[in-house]
């Protein structure tokens, strides 16, 4: 029976359903730093039910033809995981393309996910609002009226706010595709949410000296505080570095809303470009109000876009104010739980420890088509080139580690490869930031490539000669910045050393194992017998 070796880093305990978790609260040692580890995703848009949280939003994969909603969970509003389609469209679906910027409403024990798409009216296509139905968060959605209501005009962006009495109202961007501009409206829902009960009613148009040169207000949120309506939108073209955020603030949930002066709250910095298109979370505990946003991936400018979270302050003289947009660690969110800390793994059990390992992008995994092994088959993806191509991240598991100095090693077996594939070792803090210590399969040869990429600059190191086999160990050995590949092809070998070590600075440190293709359409499948940690002191 294979052993584990638990190295936790503990200043204090909390009892969850019987899981164990770290909180901020009791230790400041753990933070969270933007992006975080959801890209090529837009318009996002967090929803808390029962002690997790969902996030949906307009992603590269869903927005086109053919395409719908997918869906992320987190149980503390850092690290998500990917959950599948929430809506997919058919070919008897009324909206054909452009599915964007969706929002869920919890009410009467239903989910209604509110979307915009592109569909035909009077023989045109033309973007309406949409209104689908589930009976769990991460769906199926089932169209129950679409489009919802025709205005005569392009609506996007439906924000459903539901006020204190129980009166439900729908916030919605009159699209610049059939207007001089994109200019923000409310109307007041029926219980039902199937009709309009008042309105449709203005509230905001470009009017600011930043946004001047914009036609768009774009992006409705509203968040009720002290008596007072704080309407969060966003301004300027959604792929320039100036998209931006701002607020007006009303007593009526119907308007009249009044910019503030200070506008814009969120906007780009020397690091981060076009952060915008917003919703407000309140933490569990309910200390804290996150803005969730999406801000873009070149800073140039770019459709593709990343998720990022900052705080936001409701200041005693009514104005609001953004911590961010940040790049450095944040501390967590205040109430929230987070991963345990990193842990051997013998993947004897029957399911993924999903509380301590975290998957970044797709997946395709399995504990129990072999059992004992974690069993990986590799999905098309492209980490190094990852913001110039339309892949996406696939098969990242990653555990935290806390520990200046350790050791991290895998054992594998190729059962089936092709071309290009590559699976080891991964550090990964982001696209832009991680370590690779992979095996890679050429068309005559297989080799070991120790990989580093920071930002524009890659360091990479390769061991060209290497034994026909089909198991490898791989290990990374970290002494503060300074990492080390080590490698061996049985048992009872010694280890060898990669001729040069590599220095690497993370910011947070997440440690574990990949396996994906860069050109083939993968499937192909890798199985991990067992991962070890080792805290060096």
């Amino acid at each position: 029976m294979k052993k584990l070796f638990i190295v936790l880093v503990f200043l204090g305990i909390i009892f969850s359903r019987g899981d164990i978790y770290m909180t901020y609260a009791q230790t400041k040692e753990f933070k969270y730093k933007n992006p975080l580890n959801v890209y090529k995703v837009a318009d996002p848009f967090v929803l808390f039910h029962k002690g997790k949280f969902y996030l949906y939003a307009t992603s590269e994969s869903g927005a086109g033809i053919g395409g719908g909603f997918e869906v992320w969970e987190s149980k503390n509003l850092v690290d998500w995981v990917y959950r599948g389609w929430a809506y997919k469209s058919s070919e008897n679906s009324w909206g054909k393309e452009s599915f964007w910027a969706p929002e869920v409403l919890y009410k009467d024990g239903r989910f209604y996910l509110f979307y915009s798409a592109r569909g035909e009216i009077n023989n045109r296509r033309t973007l309406r609002i949409c209104l689908a139905v589930s009976d769990s968060p991460t769906g199926p959605f089932n169209d129950i009226k679409a489009p919802l209501f025709d205005l005569g005009y392009a609506t996007i962006d439906a924000h459903p706010f539901v006020d204190e009495d129980g009166e439900v109202y729908l916030y919605y961007s009159r699209d610049v595709s059939e207007n001089p501009t994109s200019d923000i409206y409310v109307v007041k829902l029926s219980k039902d949410l199937l009709s309009i009960k008042e309105g449709p009613k203005f509230l905001t148009t470009p009017s600011q000296l930043w946004e001047a040169s914009s036609k768009w207000n774009e992006g409705p949120f509203v968040v009720k505080y002290n008596k007072r309506y704080y309407l969060f939108y966003s301004a300027n073209f959604f792929s320039s570095p100036d998209y931006a955020v701002g607020y007006a603030v009303s007593d009526s949930p119907m308007g009249p809303f009044k910019k503030a002066e200070e506008n814009p709250i969120l906007r780009k910095s020397e690091y981060i470009s076009g952060p915008g298109h917003n919703s407000i979370i309140k933490t569990p505990d309910g200390k804290e109000f996150f803005i969730v946003y999406h801000t873009q991936m070149k800073k140039e400018g770019t459709h593709l876009r990343q998720l990022a979270i900052d705080r936001v302050i409701f200041e005693k003289d009514g104005r609001v104010r953004v911590i961010g947009p940040t790049y450095l660690p944040q501390p967590y969110p205040s109430g929230t739980p987070r991963f345990r800390t990193i842990l051997t793994d013998d993947f004897s059990r029957k399911s993924l420890d999903l509380d301590r390992w975290l998957i970044t992008g797709y997946y395709d995994y399995s504990l129990d088509e072999r059992p004992g092994y974690l069993r990986i088959k590799t999905m098309i993806s492209d980490i190094k080139n990852f913001a110039n191509t339309p892949l996406n991240l696939s098969n990242i598991f990653t555990q935290y580690s806390l520990d200046e100095s350790f050791e991290v090693s895998i054992q594998f077996e190729v059962t089936s490869g092709e071309t290009m594939d590559r699976a080891g070792l991964i550090v990964f803090e982001s696209y832009n930031n991680y370590l690779e210590f992979v095996r890679v399969q050429g068309e005559d040869k297989s080799i070991l490539e120790f990989l580093y990429k920071k930002g524009d600059t890659i360091q990479r190191i390769t061991v060209e000669k290497i034994p026909k086999t089909e198991r490898y160990f791989l290990k990374l050995r970290k002494d503060k910045n300074n990492w080390s590949a080590l490698y061996k092809f049985s048992e009872k070998e010694d280890w060898k050393k990669v001729s040069k070590s590599l220095t690497c600075t993370f910011d947070i440190l997440r440690v574990g194992i990949t396996a994906y293709s860069l050109y083939s359409i993968g499937g192909c499948i890798y199985d991990f017998d067992r991962f070890e940690y080792t805290k060096i002191k």
